[in-house]
This record gives structure tokens, C-alpha cells and sequence, in this order.
């Protein structure tokens, strides 16, 4: 019982911080926007570059595709553990 009741107090003090003051980042993207808007020239171009506008960040991982597989993976897992637990016990 001493276990249930810290851990409904370690709840409810994250949740009491999340529930906090305002965003503290609020000014600085309220100053990043004003920043932004203001049209930005340069005088010369880079001689002999190109920008492309960043690297190439790669294939998109298949992880989606094998979401079943790790959901019985893992049920399969709970079930072994459970029945360990219970021959152990036994």
C-alpha cells in the first residue's frame, strides 16, 4: 500500500509541473517571428557554390511496417514471463 501511495504522489507532482506558468519559450518564437519577417538581402552571391538547401536525410525507416510483429513479439514475451513466474511459484 506504501508503494501505491508514492507513486500517486510522484503522479501528481509531474502533473502539478506540467500544469505550470506560460510557455517560457513564448518570447523568444515571439521574437524569432519578428525577426523572420524582415526580408533579408545579400549584397553577392557565394562564387562557385550552389546551396541545395541541406544534405539528403535518407530513407524513411520501415518501422511501420513490422508494428504488428513487435506488438506479438511482445505479448508473446508477456505471456512466457507470466508463465515462468507461475511454474516458479509452484
Amino acid at each position: 500500500m506504501k508503494k501505491v501511495l508514492y507513486i500517486f504522489f510522484l503522479l501528481a507532482s509531474t502533473l502539478h509541473f506540467g500544469q505550470g506558468a506560460a510557455n517560457p519559450f513564448e518570447d523568444a518564437e515571439n521574437e524569432n517571428s519578428t525577426l523572420e519577417s524582415k526580408p533579408v538581402v545579400e549584397s553577392e552571391p557565394h562564387s562557385g557554390t550552389l546551396d541545395s538547401g541541406g544534405g539528403n536525410p535518407g530513407d524513411p525507416l520501415p518501422i511501420d511496417d513490422y508494428m504488428p510483429l513487435l506488438v506479438s513479439t511482445a505479448v508473446g514475451i508477456a505471456i512466457y514471463a507470466a508463465r515462468q513466474k507461475k511454474k516458479s511459484q509452484a
